[in-house]
């Protein structure tokens, strides 16, 4: 919902405020990583997903959310304050018992020298 609800601010950030995508795009996939690592001597890599909770009041959601994506810092204040409100204002029907279900996943890559 936060991402959602961010993208076209974002769209409305001028250019010399963007956050600049760095790194091989490759390195996101594990086919990716493979072939980068493997060229180097490395073996196949082993790809653990495991999922991050960060649930809780609707507050503590958005401040973890800001405090995670950082592109949001490219927003002024103005855009900041929108995504706020509308983030709450779209959460508020999905929380139960006062807690916002909210998460994320993290990729745990390893691999080892040939």
């Amino acid at each position: 919902m936060f991402i959602e609800l961010a993208i076209p601010l974002f769209d409305e950030v001028p250019e010399e405020r963007r956050v600049r995508i760095a790194g091989n795009p490759r390195v996101r996939r594990r086919e990716g990583l493979d072939e980068l690592l493997g060229a180097a001597g490395f073996e196949p890599v082993s790809w653990d997903l495991i999922d991050l909770d960060f649930g809780g009041p609707e507050a503590d959601v958005w401040t973890r959310c800001c405090e995670m994506f950082y592109p949001v810092d490219t927003l002024d204040a103005t855009q900041l304050k929108r995504l706020e409100t509308a983030f709450l204002k779209e959460t508020r029907q999905l929380a139960e018992n006062g807690r916002l279900r909210a998460g994320l996943n993290m990729r745990i890559v390893e691999t080892r020298l040939r």
